[in-house]
């Protein structure tokens, strides 16, 4: 089998009869079972299976989505965290107690205070661009699912590369005929 086998069970709501005698509902329950090339959702109202739905291979990846690497987020929410601090308030920089990037960083901001400005800027811009770029590669792997397209371009615009790259390297499954 290729990945792990997982199930779920989450109770949807009452609804009424279906017969629409004017009984009681039932709870229904979706259980999600996914091997990791498809999902298996089975419909049941307390004992009774009323249907079984299985995901075709090709729409397992309607809504990948895989979280970026942790050291890269965090490296990357330093980087912008140190960046914008340079840019908005260089007078509180502890320069002399970052060392030899302490003064690097005191130099650009003594000298070239306005392409640090730019640059910044720049930078947010590049990753408006990443992020869209990531709302046109969804659609083009195939990722329908509205939440997971969010995911990646908020993910994106947060992150940049870290993330555009885990979804450049997605392959999707190509469907069968």
């Amino acid at each position: 089998m290729i990945g792990s086998l997982y199930t779920s069970a989450v109770p949807l709501a009452v609804r009424p009869d279906v017969r629409g005698n004017g009984k009681a509902g039932a709870i229904a329950v979706y259980t999600v079972c996914s091997w990791g090339y498809g999902q298996c959702i089975c419909i049941a109202a307390g004992s009774a299976i009323l249907g079984i739905i299985m995901a075709s291979a090709g729409s397992a990846g309607t809504n990948y989505f895989r979280r970026a690497s942790v050291f890269w987020m965090a490296v990357i929410t330093f980087a912008m965290g140190f960046f914008a601090w340079t840019v908005f308030w260089p007078s509180h920089v502890p320069y002399e107690q970052l060392g030899p990037v302490g003064s690097f960083v005191e130099y650009l901001v003594k000298n070239h205070y306005s392409q640090l400005f730019y640059w910044f800027w720049i930078a947010w811009l590049i990753h408006v661009g990443e992020a869209a770029y990531s709302l046109h590669l969804c659609r083009a792997k195939g990722i329908t699912d509205s939440g997971a397209r969010t995911q990646w371009v908020i993910q994106t615009f947060l992150f940049g590369i870290a993330s555009l790259s885990l979804l450049l390297a997605y392959k999707p499954v190509k469907k069968r005929r």
